[in-house]
């Protein structure tokens, strides 16, 4: 498997997480990153260790399943805190991207990089072609601090404490996650 395979099947399975974000310029630009990813990112596993992740994670799609069970948990968020469109459009697209540096700029690393957020924030802007938005920005910040207090850039704002719960969440609990396999 390519980096091309894999982002174009990943994309293909996130298009349902991809519809929740309503506003078209934000969602052409996840899907943009998402199809940009480092080396196999996606099909490579979420974590190493079990007790980190739940077991399906820590195979091949791993990050795939990840990515899609953190977007459960967000739309959960989403509702109980009535979050408008754009907050949840932000919220949902740093979810989609949030881990995409975890083995490095290139996806070249054997091992998950623990300064993967930064590395992840820097790959998202580097999609750019215009000055950031201010929705971009904050897409940004949420993959630079959803690892929490566990990170080294804390969550301050309530979409970037929102992500770091969905990830810790995510990582947690084994919610099914369908995915079509090749």
């Amino acid at each position: 498997m390519n980096q091309q395979e894999s982002n174009n099947y990943a994309l293909d399975n996130l298009l349902p997480e991809l519809a929740l974000i309503k506003d078209l310029s934000i969602r052409n630009f996840t899907t943009t990153v998402i199809l940009h990813a480092p080396g196999t990112f996606w099909y490579r596993p979420s974590a190493y260790f079990k007790g980190h992740h739940p077991e399906d994670e820590l195979k091949e799609w791993g990050n795939l399943i990840h990515t899609k069970r953190g977007i459960v948990i967000a739309s959960i968020f989403v509702s109980m805190e009535d979050l408008d469109s754009s907050s949840s459009d932000v919220l949902y697209s740093g979810l989609l991207l949030h881990d995409i540096g975890k083995y490095g700029k290139d996806g070249s690393e054997e091992r998950i990089q623990k300064e993967h957020p930064a590395i992840a924030m820097n790959l998202i802007l580097a999609n750019l072609v215009h000055e950031a938005t201010q929705a971009e920005e904050a897409i940004a910040s949420i993959v630079l601090k959803h690892m929490g207090r566990w990170g080294v850039s804390k969550p301050v704002t309530q979409l970037e404490k929102i992500a770091s719960y969905c990830d810790c969440i995510g990582s947690r609990v084994n919610i099914n996650i369908p995915i079509k396999l090749k």
